[in-house]
């Protein structure tokens, strides 16, 4: 996508832009402001759109580059026959970190079998790996990737969430390598493992239960009696006791598109209420409409309500056009965690990585 917003030949009118790359691809002159349509669109002006991801597609100089069309949070699903094998409690609510070990060292002696435990972990997995796995952790211990507008890139945080990883795959916890280091690691697991109770805990999002309805890419009609979803709890329990993240995609108007009056009504259109109702749903996605989540339809559906209240503590990404780069030494950092190397070393090694690509004065220890 970014090579074809480079040229007037090739650019699309209509982008859809994962919100961490909008402040990137904004720095580079890809996207056009939305701030002059938006002066007429009733919706968009009468707080009918989640502020926090208004603010998402924010640039950080006011102005606005995406129309929000899908969010998301993040949490713990398990399977509650393995559960229930393991003699485990269907009813699952970890307090802390040490709390899911516990419950995957059972799950490993009771289910040899099963999988414990699968979070993205690799290069191949992106963003997945970044945000669902890393960035759930390390939020979690009360400390984000910045701090005063500076990459942390040593902590004890930093180490603390490297081990809770590298406990899962030193332990037996985790899926085997091969599985796992590669790109359709996130549909192994949602699509296959979890609902044939080959898997009993996996870290992702509420957009995972799109596989499961009649039109999805794996039909589980028994998905909402079968799985369960727990709040991931914060390292020690401290408050606020669990964390999320959230991201989304916006629909945006490349710079170089030669209709962007038209452009924008047909998004208008497609965020319009019953076509975006529709729409919504079958994706298997959270809302950014806050009208559309107090829709009977909408709000009904298996799991919906506990993962919309996710939002209300979510964490978001950083805005601001490093974290493209950043987010690639977070894989990188992971993965090689995952394939043995220490938690110390492959910090060691992040600290490097990013000081080498943001520059000394953009980076700081904790």
């Amino acid at each position: 996508m970014a090579l074809a917003l480079q040229s007037a030949d090739t650019a699309p009118d209509i982008v859809c832009e994962d919100t961490f790359q909008l402040p990137s691809d904004v720095a580079a002159g890809y996207l056009t402001n939305l701030s002059g349509y938006l002066k007429d669109y009733k919706e968009w002006n009468d707080g009918t759109f989640y502020g926090a991801l208004v603010d998402g597609v924010t640039y950080e100089d006011g102005s606005v580059y995406g129309i929000p069309y899908s969010t998301d949070t993040r949490g713990l699903w398990y399977n509650k026959d393995v559960f229930t094998a393991a003699g485990l409690d269907t009813n699952w609510q970890p307090k802390t970190w040490q709390d899911v070990l516990d419950t995957c060292k059972i799950i490993k002696e009771k289910c040899p079998d099963v999988v414990p435990f699968w979070c993205n972990s690799g290069v191949a997995t992106g963003e997945g790996t970044s945000m669902q796995t890393y960035e759930m952790l390390l939020y979690g211990t009360g400390e984000q990737l910045l701090d005063n507008n500076k990459w942390i890139v040593k902590s004890d945080n930093i180490l603390k969430s490297l081990n809770f990883i590298n406990t899962i795959y030193k332990d037996g916890y985790g899926p085997s390598l091969s599985k796992v280091l590669n790109g359709e690691a996130g549909n192994i697991a949602s699509r296959e493992y979890l609902p044939k109770g080959k898997l009993a805990i996996s870290l992702d999002g509420y957009w995972m239960t799109g596989n499961y309805k009649e039109t999805g890419a794996a039909p589980w009609p028994e998905y909402k009696d079968r799985l369960g979803i727990a709040a991931m709890p914060t390292s020690e329990g401290q408050a606020p006791g669990s964390i999320t993240m959230s991201g989304g995609w916006a629909l945006s108007i490349p710079n170089l598109s030669d209709q962007k009056d038209a452009a924008m009504d047909f998004i208008k259109h497609c965020m319009s209420y019953d076509v975006y109702l529709d729409t919504i749903i079958a994706q298997g996605n959270i809302a950014t409409r806050t009208d559309i989540a107090k829709d009977a339809s909408y709000s009904s559906q298996p799991f919906m309500e506990t993962c919309t209240g996710f939002l209300s503590g979510a964490f978001y990404r950083p805005r601001n056009s490093q974290y493209t780069t950043v987010t690639t030494h977070i894989q990188t950092m992971v993965e090689s965690v995952v394939s043995g190397t220490s938690p110390e070393d492959a910090m060691a090694q992040y600290k490097s990585d990013v000081t080498n690509s943001v520059g000394a004065e953009n980076v700081t220890e904790k």
